[in-house]
This record gives C-alpha cells, sequence and structure tokens, in this order.
C-alpha cells in the first residue's frame, strides 16, 4: 500500500492479490457494492472471467472465477434489483454459438451466479478490443440493452456491423 501523487493529488494504490500465482490477471472494470467493489476482468492462469471483491481498505472479500478458460468479463455495472450484471465474452465451444460470442452474466454481491446467457452467430460477434463494448443499458422491465460488433458471415452480416441485443 501507498500514498501516491504530486501537489493536489491524492491517491492510494492498493495490491490486491487474487490467487492467481505466477499468470497475469487483468481488470477491466469495477462498480460500487456498498462500501466495496467488485472487479471484473480476465484470469490467466485457469483461464476465465475473473470476479473479486475489495473492501475499503484493499483486502480481498472473495475471487471467483466463471467459466471454462476462454472467458473474460469487460463492463459490470448495478441492476435496479440490486444484483450486478456483467458483460463480457466467451470462445469456449461448448457455450459459445461459434468463434467469440458476448458473455452476459447476473452475479449477486456475493459473487453468486444467478442467470447467464450468450449471444452470437457462427462468426465471432464480440468487439476486437474492450473498449468497443458499450455499457450495458437497464430498462424499465429490468431487462439491458447490450451492443457490440457482429462478425461478417454471422447473423446474415456480410462485413463488421453493430450488435444490439435486448437481453
Amino acid at each position: 500500500n501507498g500514498n501516491y501523487g504530486g501537489a493536489g493529488t491524492f491517491a492510494m494504490v492498493y495490491y490486491v492479490g487474487t490467487g492467481g500465482g505466477q499468470a497475469s490477471d487483468y481488470a477491466y472494470s469495477a462498480a460500487a457494492s456498498g462500501t466495496d467493489f467488485i472487479l471484473v476482468g480476465q484470469a490467466t492462469a485457469g483461464g476465465g472471467l475473473l470476479a473479486f471483491k475489495i473492501n475499503s481498505t484493499g483486502g480481498v472479500v472473495w475471487s471467483k472465477t466463471y467459466g471454462y478458460g476462454n472467458e473474460a468479463g469487460y463492463q459490470i455495472q448495478p441492476t435496479n434489483d440490486g444484483n450486478f450484471i456483467i458483460i463480457g465474452v466467451t470462445g469456449t465451444a461448448s457455450i459459445s454459438r461459434g468463434g467469440t460470442d458476448i458473455l452476459a452474466l447476473k452475479i449477486d454481491a456475493n459473487g453468486t451466479v444467478l442467470g447467464s446467457a450468450t449471444y452470437g452467430g457462427a462468426a465471432s460477434d464480440a468487439p476486437p478490443t474492450l473498449n468497443v463494448f458499450i455499457t450495458p443499458l437497464q430498462t424499465p422491465d429490468n431487462r439491458f440493452y447490450v451492443g457490440s460488433t457482429l462478425g461478417a458471415g454471422s447473423l446474415g452480416a456480410t462485413d463488421q456491423d453493430l450488435f444490439l441485443v435486448k437481453t
């Protein structure tokens, strides 16, 4: 732990070990959960979508991986019912429809999976970079709009096209 920053700035930097061993773990998005935070990304040791909750002092409350080794979580946000939606990708053949597909995962504050779904066609239907994902937008009926890139040859696309899904 340490304080960093120049004149007029302040930041607290924490080391958060997730138990990933010698391989790298990546966090791409975070959401508040009371006074704690849930971060999502990718675990490279053993693979899978990585989610972990840290408290206000940087201590790990829980750390979990989801999927079969070829998943990553790129967005997390709270839902109207007090849970969280994670939007990411999966390339695992047993759960994707072909290539890389969008993965939607709903968890509670303890990381328990409440539901999951994949969206896509025969080609890769996830963005080439994580910053292409559209932040999920919750609708009044508690569903979500999620956007990405539709791969050429998938669901009738002749080139890469916008892919908008309502969960």
